[in-house]
């Protein structure tokens, strides 16, 4: 592995680089990212955890850096949820739980993911979050007894609405690849709208026409932080939370404002 690293990210000048050039390659790949050892539980070692753990420590010693792109080690996980096997590798490691902040950013891509779910309600049967705690997309953010609702939880708490409903066909007059984003359900008397705006320097004004049918009353709720990277901890657990939003209605025109990086959800009362 130590080779490797040189024969791909050593500018010029050692064996293995000069090699590297010979083969076509005078620039170094500047390679990030590397994983020490494959399917250690398996095939790879027949190692449980904490054996693991001790292998992991030695090797990655030597995989140093070979140019200004410092290496990015990723360790191999257990097969399949064996919680029992991760916890004697972390502990061997001396290192705290695996951790993930949940930004702005990540409710505004978790919004857009469940718009395109939601449109396509015809085709998908079920989906699933993958991680309820602490890394990708989490819903929480947990240490010890602390405990924080993430911008992702928000954004599923906005977005439950939905569930049970019949998804309705929706299009954006103007659609484009960084630009508005909609779903629609209705259940009886009732439609509930999700509008995201993934534009981090723009506001804009949704204007939305009714086919067949005219608005009584609207309500809206909105998440929105004009900082992509700002997020819920634990010393502002409430820093991005769901507030009211203004919104209007006219007959079969529904009228909202959406600021830069905002994920809106309204409830709309047909007559």
């Amino acid at each position: 592995m130590r080779d490797w690293m040189e024969y791909c990210n050593y500018p010029k000048g050692s064996s293995l680089s000069d090699l590297r050039a010979a083969n076509g390659a005078p620039e170094p790949f500047n390679v990030k990212y590397w994983g020490v050892g494959n399917e250690n539980w398996g095939c790879g070692g027949q190692m449980n955890g904490d054996e693991y753990a001790t292998l992991y420590r030695r090797f990655s010693n030597y995989a140093r850096p070979f140019s200004e792109t410092r290496p990015f080690l990723v360790a191999c996980g257990p097969s399949g949820n064996n919680q029992d096997w991760t916890r004697k590798f972390w502990g061997n490691m001396g290192t705290r739980r695996l951790f993930q902040q949940i930004t702005m950013r990540s409710a505004v891509a978790a919004a857009l993911g469940l718009n395109v779910i939601h449109r396509q309600a015809g085709k998908l049967a079920m989906t699933n979050i993958a991680q309820i705690v602490n890394v990708l997309h989490s819903m929480l953010i947990a240490d010890g007894p602390q405990c924080v609702r993430t911008t992702t939880y928000y954004v599923y708490q906005m977005t439950k609405a939905h569930l049970l409903q019949t998804s309705i066909a929706v299009a954006v007059e103007k659609p484009e690849p960084v630009g508005l984003s909609v779903s629609a359900s209705r259940r009886g008397g009732e439609l509930t709208l999700t509008l995201v705006n993934p534009k981090p320097d723009a506001g804009m004004t949704v204007n939305c026409s009714l086919e067949g049918a005219s608005a009584r009353s609207a309500t809206a709720r909105m998440r929105h932080h004009p900082d992509l990277n700002a997020a819920n901890t634990f010393a502002t657990p409430d820093r991005i939370a769901p507030r009211d939003h203004q919104i209007a209605v006219e007959g079969a025109r529904i009228v909202t404002d959406l600021p830069p990086l905002s994920v809106v959800t309204a409830i709309v009362k047909l007559a």
